[in-house]
């Protein structure tokens, strides 16, 4: 076995962000290749590459709010990462119409949250939204001039709002999640908020627990993942095929990307840990395959 390369690096950095944030951010990247056969007709390299960064908010001359820092998004409170994710305290379900419950901006019980408040301290820190680690493990088989080319991925480390999937109300438009199948019925169901019904909504008038309960700390997941990111499959013909074509070489290739999401939190139930939207104009990850035919003259 043949040990190709081998690199680190190691950084410190301390500045002020936006002129508001004096923050600190270390990192570690390595990369490791190696080639384990390698003969007339059999090669196989092999490669792994990671990287691992911390940040750390030192001082902060602003005022987040709740909706802030709760958002997909995540955002900046002192003694936390650049972007971490916060939660409203769930406590539970109100037994009496399926409600749900939280510790709001002032330390009280009951049904409604005050977005919009800048008093954080009954939050729950969930973790950063950007991964501590993440990087790839790359192998090339060939066998003649056969090459298969596999690329695995994945991170760790980061916390995922859920998509919001509780509303205060409902009409025919929206599309239920499996959640609602473990929702509150009798007094003794603890699962999920229930459908309010029409007395109970009136009853919460100005009030919005529903919504509140897509900020609050049950929907929150792990955001590590592991996929398949690229298989590719590639021939060279042979000199003595396409020579006679005044050709100096050909080959063909098929390639496939987002093969496989190997493994993600159960609790995403389908959600893609490697996307949330953004602006209205993200695209989601692909599966796609692509065949091609590459001629050198």
């Amino acid at each position: 076995m043949t040990l190709l390369a081998i690199f680190a690096l190691l950084q410190s950095v301390e500045k002020p962000l936006k002129q508001q944030t004096n923050l600190t951010a270390k990192g570690l990247e390595v990369t490791v290749g190696a080639s384990i056969v390698k003969n007339d007709d059999w090669r196989y390299h092999t490669s792994l590459n990671f990287g691992y960064n911390q940040s750390d908010i030192k001082d902060l001359r602003g005022n987040p709010t709740i909706n802030t820092l709760s958002s997909p998004n995540g955002g900046p409170l002192q003694g936390f990462p650049q972007r971490g994710l916060f939660s409203v305290k769930y406590v539970g379900l109100n037994p009496v119409n399926g409600a749900p419950l939280f510790v709001n901006q002032d330390g009280i019980v009951g049904n409604n949250v005050y977005m919009n408040s800048p008093f954080v301290n009954n939050l729950i820190y969930d973790g950063p939204i950007d991964p501590t680690l993440s990087g790839g493990f790359n192998h090339i088989l060939s066998y003649k001039n056969l090459q298969l080319n596999l690329l695995i991925t994945g991170s760790m480390g980061n916390k995922i709002r859920m998509n919001p999937a509780f509303f205060d109300t409902y009409t025919d438009l929206n599309a239920l999640s499996w959640d609602f199948v473990n929702r509150w019925v009798l007094n003794s169901d603890n699962e999920v908020p229930s459908i309010l019904g029409k007395r109970e909504a009136q009853l919460l008038s100005g009030q919005y627990p529903n919504s509140a309960y897509n900020f609050s700390d049950p929907r929150v997941a792990d955001g590590g993942f592991i996929r398949l990111k690229q298989v590719r499959l590639s021939y060279n013909l042979p000199k003595k095929w396409v020579s006679g074509i005044k050709f100096q070489s050909a080959s063909v290739s098929l390639v496939g990307n987002n093969i496989w999401l190997i493994y993600a939190d159960d609790r995403l139930n389908g959600q893609n840990p490697e996307f949330f939207a953004s602006g209205g104009v993200a695209l989601p990850l692909s599966r796609d395959y692509t065949f091609s035919l590459k001629l050198g003259f």
